[in-house]
């Protein structure tokens, strides 16, 4: 992968006129590997709708700082975006058919969110079934927002993974604002819906405080749940319009041994309140 982006890298320089970098690591460098070098492997789209300005956008003789700025701020940014776009730099690596809940992720990250996953036991097939979209980015900065667009399509919330600063996460809740509120989906990353601190800028981040993340209360994923039936001889759910009246199926088999058991204690039965969704959350208070 290194070798890939490098050589898009090269070609994307190339045409939008700018520098090009990509950040290497331990992880993911210290390592041998036999590698397939057939300059043919990677296919490089050169852009054919964006128009250059006259001229083009590189460096020249007798170049003036505003030029310069000029060319920049309008066509070498939207150059390189354009780049990312017809070159798939960025996309969707593990989808589900009803998605949910989106993570969007780059580099070592990417790593430490399929750990996560697999610590959870959640592989394509459960994520397609839990309703999670996983989306890689290639090229964080500057964001294609049309990639970025076709993504969270759906979405309920999303959850961007990266470490230190916010570089994703700034662009895309910039990209999404003007999204109609009911289509909007909750962005969090660094912090959560709350304020609080999720997935820290210090340090390192690991596997671990990745599959917290994807875990917690807030966010989490119900496969085979069941509907506690709304009356029963003991019990009467509540609330009936917030659709909170599913649980795994032991959860719903306890509540009806409970429920048959309160009579002997002098009471009627038992009201329910919220047990979950039909799918788990997200739910402004949990689950």
């Amino acid at each position: 992968e290194i070798l890939d982006l490098g050589l898009f890298g090269w070609e994307l320089s190339r045409y939008c006129g700018c520098w090009v970098g990509f950040k290497v690591i331990t992880e993911n460098c210290d390592a041998a590997a036999s590698v397939d070098i057939d300059p043919h492997r990677v296919s490089v789209k050169i852009p054919e709708e964006f128009r250059l300005p006259p001229g083009g956008v590189h460096a020249r003789l007798r170049d003036t700082p505003l030029a310069q700025e000029e060319r920049l701020n309008l066509y070498k940014i939207y150059a390189a975006r354009e780049f990312a776009r017809v070159n798939n730099l960025n996309y969707i690596a593990i989808d589900s058919p009803r998605p949910r809940l989106g993570i969007v992720t780059t580099g070592k990250s990417w790593l430490d969110v399929l750990q996560a996953l697999e610590d959870l036991g959640i592989d394509r097939d459960k994520a397609a079934e839990l309703g999670i979209r996983v989306f890689k980015v290639g090229m964080p900065w500057p964001l294609d927002p049309v990639a970025t667009h076709a993504f969270a399509g759906g979405l309920e919330e999303i959850l961007v993974v990266e470490e230190k600063r916010s570089i994703i996460e700034d662009q895309l809740t910039g990209q999404l604002y003007n999204w109609p509120v009911e289509r909007r989906p909750r962005v969090i990353g660094e912090y959560d819906e709350h304020g609080r601190s999720l997935l820290p800028n210090l340090a390192e981040l690991t596997p671990a405080m990745v599959a917290r993340a994807i875990g917690s209360y807030a966010k989490g994923c119900l496969s085979g749940a069941v509907a506690l039936p709304v009356d029963g001889k003991t019990w009467q759910v509540m609330r009936l319009s917030r659709n909170r009246n599913w649980g795994h199926p032991d959860l719903v088999r306890s509540l009806e041994t409970l429920a048959s058991k309160a009579p002997r204690v002098g009471w009627r039965g038992l009201l329910v309140g919220d047990m979950a969704q039909a799918r788990g959350g997200p739910m402004m208070t949990g689950h």
